[in-house]
């Protein structure tokens, strides 16, 4: 259902003349997204102490509940459609997995390749940067660099 709903959010977004083929949805987190998460999750543990509200686990589930906040933050989501016409970047939403404003296409000489793997996650480096892909997406992204 979620894949349908990414799917369809890009196809609003495309040019008319594109076919869309497949998408993937991956993301990269800024490098001072653990700086803003410990930041958040003290200021939030500081004020709930000051004002001596709940109890010490209520004050920790509130400071997860901002590091997570703060993390979503500083996360940028993007969408990369396969089309006939080469692949499309787009801009996603923060919480859900849709795509929300087009970049436009990947210039040719943008690389798609493979620089990290784990059990849940696929490194890919897309132009400059350095983007995770979740398992679920992963054949969708070996497609797409494979007919580039």
């Amino acid at each position: 259902m979620r894949r349908r709903v990414l799917f369809n959010s890009v196809h609003r977004l495309l040019p008319a003349e594109v076919a869309l083929i497949d998408v993937v949805f991956m993301w990269r987190r800024s490098g001072a997204m653990y700086v803003w998460a410990s930041a958040a999750a003290a200021v939030a543990v500081g004020v709930t102490t000051v004002l001596d509200y709940g109890s010490v686990t209520t004050r920790l589930a509130l400071a997860v509940a901002a590091a997570l906040a703060a993390t979503i933050v500083t996360t940028d989501s993007r969408v990369l459609a396969h089309t006939d016409s080469g692949p499309y970047a787009f801009s996603a939403g923060r919480v859900r997995q849709v795509a929300t404003r087009l970049l436009g296409p990947l210039p040719k000489e943008s690389p798609l390749e493979v620089v990290g793997s784990n059990l849940v996650l696929t490194d890919w480096l897309v132009g400059a940067e350095r983007f995770s892909v979740p398992r679920n997406f992963q054949a969708a992204m070996t497609r797409l660099a494979a007919e580039r």
